[in-house]
């Protein structure tokens, strides 16, 4: 218990955020197109409707919506009460440094001052689906049919190819540091966009920052915080493998995780690669996929979800094994199930370790698209 109440301290925020803590700074480093004023979101939306939420939480509420000149738009309106700033600084920040890529969802504008003080609003453009719906959702409840073998494949491969942005193609290094299905959306051609930037850091071209709030998604978190209290470009490939073995096999990792606290999904699927089953986790719904295809997205899976953070490959490693497929892989590592093993250090548990996170914190997020399974932390505050 010591020792990960010593680890969680590392974590504790000493740094400077990517964004000001006060409105006034928001708007002026923010372009005039972006802003929106609330009488054109409330028309939009036709005055928040109950008709056109989408979903809701303790922070806010999703709604859709329709403009003047017929584009469907996504608000989401935030309580000021229950409002991080940083949440709302951060979309903003990111969206106004022209962060634009085609499997990246794109920010419309905002609106600081709704008409009863006590909302902040973000509009987006319209994605209909989550992620997370399709892959663990009932298709006779959600409506929705089954995704095939190649419209998971092409999804992976945008998601790939977004992150990859973000890490190299972007003029300043953009950690994400959530990425998981439903910060997934998918347009009306299936095509991917990453959301849900209000974890996101500017590392300023620096692949690893030290000393960062510990926050994200049980279950698709790097296991490398736990050991070195960093975040790395890396920590985002562990968290798209994770979603990666996610698509291919139709499991989440948080019930996998609460199911068999000695075993998360990557665990899983490694120890099927080792015993030669690895077809054995494939998602059963999928029956029209090449089996070596599928084989190797599971390896890559693999490669991504490494303990060892030096041991995962770059982001644009992976787009090139997705793409390449006479590029040979190497070896994933046998499963590691104690840190010790690693580099000699704490003989506990890492699921162990995370685990008792989970009991000890006060859980928060600020995602709209939440499962069951899913507990997001924003901080944490570890007091002796």
């Amino acid at each position: 218990m010591l020792m990960w109440r010593y680890l969680l301290k590392q974590f504790v925020h000493t740094g400077q955020d990517i964004s000001s803590n006060e409105e006034e700074d928001i708007v002026r480093v923010t372009r005039n197109d972006l802003r929106f004023d609330i009488s054109t979101i409330r028309a939009a939306t036709d005055n928040f409707s109950a008709r056109n939420k989408i979903a809701d939480n303790k922070y806010g509420c999703l709604y859709k919506g329709r403009l003047s000149d017929g584009q469907n738009i996504a608000v989401k309106s935030l309580h000021a009460e229950h409002l991080n700033r940083s949440f709302v600084n951060n979309e903003i920040v990111l969206y106004d440094a022209k962060v634009q890529h085609r499997n990246i969802v794109r920010l419309l504008g905002f609106c600081l001052k709704g008409d009863d003080h006590k909302r902040r609003f973000l509009v987006y453009e319209f994605l209909p689906t989550p992620l997370d719906r399709l892959i663990f959702g009932d298709p006779l409840v959600d409506g929705h049919t089954c995704l095939d073998w190649g419209r998971r494949y092409d999804i992976i491969r945008g998601i790939a190819r977004g992150l990859l942005y973000l890490h190299e193609e972007y003029h300043s290094t953009i950690i994400h540091r959530d990425i998981k299905a439903s910060n997934i959306l998918l347009d009306e051609n299936m095509n991917p966009k990453i959301s849900g930037f209000d974890l996101a850091m500017f590392s300023n071209d620096v692949d690893e920052t030290k000393d960062v709030t510990f926050a994200g998604t049980m279950g698709y978190m790097d296991p490398d915080l736990f050991t070195n209290g960093t975040v790395s470009t890396k920590s985002d490939v562990f968290s798209f493998g994770v979603l990666l073995l996610e698509i291919v096999t139709g499991q989440r990792c948080g019930r996998h995780w609460l199911e068999d606290i000695s075993e998360g999904l990557p665990s899983y699927v490694r120890r099927n690669y080792m015993e030669r089953t690895i077809l054995n986790v494939v998602d059963p719904k999928i029956t029209d996929g090449l089996d070596h295809q599928i084989m190797r997205c599971l390896h890559i899976g693999l490669l991504c979800t490494e303990i060892r953070r030096d041991a995962r490959p770059t982001m644009r490693s992976v787009v090139h094994m997705l793409d390449c497929y006479t590029l040979s892989l190497p070896d994933p590592s046998p499963v590691v199930n104690n840190i010790d093993e690693l580099d000699g250090g704490s003989s506990v548990s890492s699921n162990y370790l995370m685990s008792s996170v989970i009991e000890s914190i006060d859980h928060s997020g600020g995602g709209f698209v939440r499962t069951e399974s899913e507990t997001s932390i924003t901080s944490v505050d570890v007091t002796d």
